[in-house]
């Protein structure tokens, strides 16, 4: 049943709502199978729960239910799952549950994305290899925010493709997509800022009128981003410091100096790691494998998401060279129509010339290409769609060829033709469409071939700036890389629908390239499903040898047999990979590393000396185990009404102990480095009674600042270690040249 472009309808046909209803189920499946099961983040998790329970924790993102400060990130993720926590009361699930939910909503939003670029054969094809990303599935049962933000950046991207297709509310889809954009910004910050030239630049390229008007439109989309992006960080600033918490991420106590460079130019470069409070990348600094154009392919982040980088790539090469090919014919049809030659010679010769780019390009690309030659000329001359035809039929070239190329030129004739003919009907009934600037719009050819093109600019620069921000980051958590899940599902479906339409080799070469990759990608880890990598040479092998005997043969079972080695081939290490999640218990360090396969580490691919990798053990036990029960007990016993029961060293060592009801105050955030509190204020807390006891913790994640030493030296200078619960205490000199002999447990400050 067809239906208007402005009605809410997954498809034009019924049957494909239920397929992608299929689909969707199958997302929900393994989004959320178990996940209630779940682990939450301690750090994030404590902000939740602050911000679920008091509104101006909410509204500030406060990081403690005192308050106090902030977490090192913008509170756009948190905030929807606070409200979760609202609705439902706070537990693990009311926490994953947002997650859940947006991880399987991407899935139709991104199959309508992909068929109004390249169709339902690429839109199905992307919805399966989104679901089956191994990286995103691990995302979806923990509460880290890049979840959130790339479902985010999926809603803007179906906006904008729906602003693409025009309409009575197209402007209201171009805001939109704005207004998401923005949003995601406030849940990942600088992440989501990166593709903003992508977005805009395919508002540019898709925007009718002249090059000003659509430079205009762009640069007025890219304003209403960046007013969505920084509403809640001019608020902050404008709300004075003694009303709202500390924010964590600077020592200026600056939103800008948190998002921007903490969370921004800190995380490049970063060479002042452990030094420089303010370079974000020094807690992950080499985590993630070497900095370099293989990083997502190294071992950290092979498995999780590079499965379908390689079709992905030449998917967008082939596509961006059928598309200059395609704008040479039509560049070349605008030439010669304007020549003095009869009607009928120029629909012959503009036929002949497209039909050759379709048999060469084998691609609808190369058949876009030829109908837009055809309607060019026709058009030019004056024809009528019969002489057209006629002049096909008998004057040219292409007509007379033979072989495979004959039946791909026939066929671009005919589409020509049809173009041609719509086209001219087009124009006789309403005139030359134009926009509200007075200027012409493109015809219909020219603008389905400015829309291709522009999806796989789209798309692959999407993939470009993130694979190439990725590799030159200081060091990446493997799951950052799940904001390359929707154009590597994009283009690698729209490369496998295109190499099954295109020649006899197109599709075995793809699925060899793919499967060869696979074979290595598995030997990243050797010890993981090893019978993994044979078969998807087994199942690539099958498919190179049915995939041309089905096309010879012609037998329906035997490319149904085909498509299903292609499948396996292609999907069948991914698979079971992003299964290996559903299985997997709730584990703390899963909930931290949030990865398929494997279990990672917090720091997958960065080396530590033997000294930091015993810090780093008693760190995870701390967090597998939560705190010593003797600490907990004591502190609760020993509180007498203060308002905290203890000052924990650093924002994660005092999340376990806000997981368990115990007011403590997070002393310099998530690293330990950020002034907050100053030697003084620490030192009014103790003698105005509101404190009297300091947790110490091995977990530390940084603790290099000048304002972490000197609170290591007051704590040293003035607090005595708590018989049973304090290891032998050092200096505070000696605890930053040796963080190994360092003093740990509680001390007592009064």
């Amino acid at each position: 049943m067809l239906v208007g472009p402005d009605m809410v309808w997954i498809t034009r046909r019924s049957s494909d709502r239920a397929l992608v209803a299929a689909l969707t189920a199958l997302a929900a499946v393994m989004f959320g199978w178990g996940f209630q099961r779940g682990r939450t983040h301690p750090f994030y998790t404590a902000a939740v729960r602050s911000m679920g329970a008091n509104w101006h924790d909410f509204v500030y993102g406060a990081f403690d239910p005192s308050g106090f400060i902030t977490t090192d990130k913008l509170p756009g993720a948190f905030w929807v799952q606070a409200l979760s926590v609202r609705i439902f009361g706070f537990h693990a699930w009311a926490v994953l549950l947002p997650q859940v939910l947006a991880a399987t909503a991407c899935v139709p939003l991104l199959f309508v994305t992909v068929r109004r670029w390249a169709g339902r054969g690429a839109a199905y094809a992307a919805a399966v290899g989104y679901t089956l990303t191994p990286v995103t599935v691990a995302l979806s049962r923990t509460n880290i925010p890049d979840a959130l933000m790339v479902f985010f950046m999926v809603v803007a991207a179906h906006a904008l493709w729906r602003w693409a297709d025009g309409g009575r509310r197209a402007a209201w889809w171009l805001a939109a997509s704005a207004v998401w954009l923005g949003v995601a910004f406030n849940v990942k910050m600088g992440q989501a800022l990166l593709v903003v030239p992508v977005f805009a630049g395919t508002c540019f390229l898709l925007g009718a009128g002249s090059r000003w008007w659509r430079l205009g439109r762009a640069a007025a989309y890219g304003t209403l981003v960046a007013v969505v992006s920084l509403a809640w960080m001019v608020f902050v600033t404008l709300t004075p410091a003694s009303q709202r918490p500390y924010i964590d991420g600077s020592v200026h106590n600056s939103v800008w100096e948190m998002v921007f460079q903490y969370n921004g130019f800190g995380r490049i470069g970063g060479q002042g790691a452990g030094t420089d409070p303010l370079a974000g990348g020094a807690v992950l600094s080499g985590a993630g494998g070497p900095a370099g154009l293989g990083r997502i392919f190294g071992t950290a982040s092979a498995g999780q998401i590079s499965w379908l980088v390689p079709a992905a790539v030449v998917g967008l090469a082939a596509g961006l060279w059928a598309a200059w090919r395609a704008r040479r014919v039509r560049l070349a049809a605008a030439s010669v129509a304007a020549l003095p030659v009869t009607a009928a010679g120029a629909v012959g010769a503009f036929a002949s010339v497209g039909a050759s780019v379709g048999a060469t390009a084998g691609s609808a690309a190369g058949a876009t290409a030829g109908s837009a030659a055809f309607a060019s000329a026709q058009t030019a001359a004056g024809s009528s769609p019969s002489a057209g035809t006629t002049a096909i039929s008998a004057g040219s070239p292409a007509s007379t060829s033979t072989g495979a190329a004959s039946g791909q030129m026939s066929s671009v004739e005919a589409l020509a033709a049809h173009a041609s003919q719509h086209a001219s009907q087009h124009a006789s009934q309403h005139g030359s469409r134009a926009t509200d600037s007075g200027h012409q719009q493109p015809t219909d050819p020219e603008r389905a071939q400015r829309k291709t093109t522009a999806g796989y600019l789209f798309w692959g620069g999407w993939l470009g700036i993130y694979g190439l921000a990725f590799c030159a980051a200081t060091g990446i958590h493997s799951y950052y890389t799940s904001t390359l899940a929707p154009p590597v599902a994009a283009l690698a479906g729209a490369a496998f629908i295109a190499a099954a339409r295109g020649r006899t080799w197109q599709l075995p070469a793809l699925v060899a390239l793919t499967a060869g990759w696979a074979f290595l990608a598995s030997r990243e880890t050797p010890h993981y499903q090893p019978w993994l990598r044979w078969f998807v040479v087994a199942a690539a092998v099958a498919a190179i040898a049915l995939v041309p005997w089905a096309r010879i043969a012609r037998n329906r079972a035997l490319g149904a047999l085909s498509a299903v080695a292609v499948a396996a081939a292609a999907l069948a290490a991914p698979a079971v990979w992003a299964t290996s999640v559903l299985t997997r218990k709730g584990d703390m360090m899963g909930s931290v590393a949030a990865s398929a396969g494997p279990p990672q580490s917090m720091f997958g691919g960065r080396k530590f000396s033997a000294a930091a990798n015993t810090e780093i053990q008693h760190g995870i036990h701390d967090f597998e185990h939560g705190p010593d029960p003797r600490v907990v007990k004591f502190l609760q016993r020993n509180r007498d009404g203060r308002p905290y029961a203890a000052a924990i060293d650093g924002s994660m060592a005092a999340a376990p102990y806000l997981a368990d009801n115990l007011p403590v105050l997070p002393m310099g955030g998530f690293t330990s480095d950020a002034p907050a509190p100053t030697v003084q204020g620490l030192a009014n807390l103790v003698h105005t009674g509101q404190l009297r006891y300091v947790v110490v913790s091995q977990l530390r994640m940084g603790g290099h600042s000048v304002a972490a030493q000197d609170r290591d030296t007051w704590v040293t200078d003035h607090c005595h270690g708590v018989p049973g619960l304090a290891s032998s205490t050092a200096s505070g000199t000696a605890r930053a040249k040796d963080k190994t002999n360092s003093p740990t447990g509680v001390f007592d400050c009064s």
